[in-house]
């Protein structure tokens, strides 16, 4: 494959990836790598597909229950969900995603106190698929990254284990992972909401919870790490530590005219600049020259002739 077609420009972080995992898979160089222990772990949100406006399964959640809003056997909940709707910000624009996604994760969950995993995780497919983003106006199922995807793909034809290690929650994610991004329901890592069977339990996988549940389901160190947020500093952090040959790379959101525009967090950047100075900053601007399989191609030339004017 090369690579250069599938949304990275020659000047990127790929020759470096393609290098290194060349020689971690050749058995008559030191640096070989077994395959049973290669693996690479992603984000999700904003690393393998877009995550503005808000937070996809936070637009899930709250088209739900909006829904909700017109059907009669919900009718005792109508009160606390227009509450709720009424009240908070957009995902994009609240201070703090964590409480947000604590208020409608227990809304949800007194709203929908009898839905099974299965049909949660129809739900959840069905609404990727069938709803259009706001901006772009494809599902939402077509908003993955183009140079990620191609990536994921080279890794695994050199038998790497691609991981998702991300913020949104494991049921979530195990709805679609596996016919979408070729990822088995046992290699994605997320927070937990108790919606199902632990009706007390809320975790939030960001941060140092995503070390912890990563060292305590897989007793293998990845070699590779992806993301893009200081939600991902910690996991860049293991994955770089003690390993010279590791790789770590974290999306930088910096093309507003064909996807979006916003700065690290201010402690990322001190990140960036201290501990975590050996992170590739992949730049969507200057690094991808495709970002979505739906883009037309001669307005994807000119935007991204515009975006680098």
């Amino acid at each position: 494959m090369n690579p250069f077609n599938h949304g990275w420009t020659p000047d990127s972080v790929w020759p470096r990836i393609q290098q290194q995992v060349e020689s971690w898979c050749d058995p008559n160089l030191p640096g070989f790598v077994p395959q049973d222990k290669r693996v690479a772990v992603f984000d999700l949100d904003g690393t393998l597909w877009c995550e503005k406006p808000g937070i996809n399964e936070l637009a899930f959640w709250r088209s739900e229950l909006t829904n909700a809003l017109t059907l009669p056997q919900h009718q005792q909940h109508h009160p606390s969900i227009s509450s709720l709707i009424n009240s908070v910000q957009p995902a994009s624009q609240h201070d703090n995603p964590v409480l947000l996604a604590e208020q409608y994760a227990s809304l949800f969950r007194r709203v929908f106190s009898d839905i099974t995993a299965e049909a949660y995780q129809q739900k959840v497919k069905t609404w990727l698929s069938e709803t259009r983003h706001p901006r772009f106006q494809v599902s939402y199922q077509q908003l993955f990254y183009t140079p990620m995807l191609a990536l994921m793909d080279y890794l695994r034809r050199h038998n790497f284990r691609c991981v998702i290690n991300s913020g949104s929650t494991t049921a979530f994610v195990q709805a679609w992972c596996q016919p979408w991004l070729a990822i088995n329901e046992e290699d994605v890592i997320g927070s937990q909401i108790g919606l199902f069977d632990e009706p007390h339990s809320f975790v939030i996988n960001i941060g140092p919870e995503k070390v912890k549940q990563l060292k305590a389901k897989f007793a293998i160190k990845p070699l590779m790490a992806f993301g893009n947020t200081l939600g991902d500093a910690e996991q860049l952090h293991y994955v770089l530590e003690g390993d010279d040959r590791a790789i770590a790379c974290c999306i930088h959101h910096d093309d507003s005219n064909r996807e979006y525009s916003y700065a690290f967090d201010p402690l990322f950047k001190l990140e960036l600049k201290t501990r975590l100075q050996r992170v590739e900053i992949v730049s969507i601007r200057d690094h991808w020259c495709e970002i979505f399989a739906f883009e037309n191609p001669v307005k994807k030339r000119e935007s991204l002739l515009q975006s680098r004017s």
